[in-house]
């Protein structure tokens, strides 16, 4: 005997405390057995034929909410995986890592042309694998404990010089600092998200209505 799948209904819990309100159930047969999986998360319900929806029901529930997402631009199911709420853009980033006591501390970013700020962002501390206190850390950077921070220092440039994201390096006379200018793939919100859905689901409302 093999478990199939009948169908997936999408279904609204009602419950304002519920931040997702929206859920997909599934209806499956074993053999003569049949089963409901309410948040299709494995816990099957044993229920029996007369309790799977109609092809109306079915149509209705989907109907449902295509309507919400159509009235309200939000998809809680991920029906239209497609559109995403962010996209990747490339940004750069000026970084400042200064010598300060047997530490190299990222101690300010900016982006190009904006205000300087002590709050780095997470791309930032995650290309340059710096800790809770925006230290350069040494086991990232594949160097002893006892290192210097010269030489942990040295070592940010010498890798900066020679990796393509990395679009300018200037380091202070005294090597006691650098300024590296970074190039990396962030996230930026994508302002067309909402009405894209909405527009889908609206389209989407036609073709099933055409089917009917």
């Amino acid at each position: 005997m093999t478990t199939d799948i009948i169908m997936q209904v999408p279904w609204n819990c009602g419950d304002r405390s519920c931040p997702q309100k929206w859920h997909m159930g599934a209806y499956w047969i074993d053999g003569d057995e049949y089963t409901y999986d309410e948040f299709m998360d494995g816990d099957h319900e044993t229920i029996e034929e007369k309790d799977i929806p109609s092809t109306e029901e079915y149509d209705a529930a989907w109907h449902e909410y295509f309507e919400h997402v159509a009235a309200t631009g939000e998809d809680p199911l991920g029906e239209f995986m497609g559109i995403k709420d962010h996209k990747d853009v490339q940004v750069s980033y000026e970084v400042d890592l200064v010598i300060t006591g047997d530490d190299v501390v990222a101690t300010r970013v900016r982006r190009p042309k904006k205000a300087w700020t002590s709050e780095i962002p997470k791309v930032v501390v995650s290309y340059l694998g710096l800790d809770k206190d925006r230290r350069l850390d040494r086991n990232f950077l594949s160097m002893e404990p006892k290192a210097s921070a010269r030489e942990v220092l040295d070592s940010i440039i010498h890798l900066a010089e020679g990796d393509k994201m990395v679009t300018s390096v200037v380091v202070a006379k005294d090597r006691w600092s650098a300024k590296i200018t970074l190039r990396l793939t962030d996230k930026a919100p994508n302002p067309w998200a909402t009405k894209q859905r909405m527009a889908f689901a609206k389209k989407t409302l036609k073709r099933l209505k055409k089917g009917r």
